[in-house]
């Protein structure tokens, strides 16, 4: 159960930030393999990297966070120790609790993650280096999710 709900949030996920990545890589073109110096590629890759961390990361992380809420909150109610309170409610104290957390992991990890990606991988394996980081990333979000810490 646990696995198809993470599965179609990720898949969900990976359309919007498809287009997330093919904008940024037209805005910041970085890869190495495309014959563009290492000075010019490292120059370009911290604003997108930083557009990457500041603008899609949080709007991404929040969805998975929302999304996992509203199913709960159908689905799965007794895994709330509250499961009257209204799913506005449920879902603000998530992600007042969790998101703080989770944007500091996502920056820590997916920032160097990413710098490597848009520098040494051609566009066309992004969605493939992102799609694996990607379930690992959900996988972690989903145990934090279910934390009853």
């Amino acid at each position: 159960n646990r696995c198809f709900k993470v599965g179609i949030a990720f898949i969900l996920s990976s359309f919007p930030l498809y287009f997330w990545y093919r904008m940024l890589d037209l805005k910041y073109p970085t890869t190495l393999s495309n014959n563009l110096p290492i000075g010019t590629a490292l120059r370009r890759v911290l604003p997108k990297v930083a557009a990457n961390q500041f603008i899609a990361a949080p709007i991404n992380n929040s969805f998975i966070y929302m999304y996992v809420t509203t199913w709960d909150h159908f689905l799965n109610p007794q895994s709330f120790t509250n499961p009257n309170k209204p799913l506005w409610d449920k879902m603000k104290d998530k992600w007042l609790k969790e998101m703080p957390t989770t944007t500091k992991y996502s920056m820590t990890i997916w920032g160097p993650l990413h710098v490597c990606n848009f520098i040494f991988l051609p566009t066309q394996t992004r969605i493939l280096f992102n799609s694996v980081g990607s379930t690992c990333w959900i996988a972690y979000l989903s145990f934090r999710a279910h934390d009853k810490g």
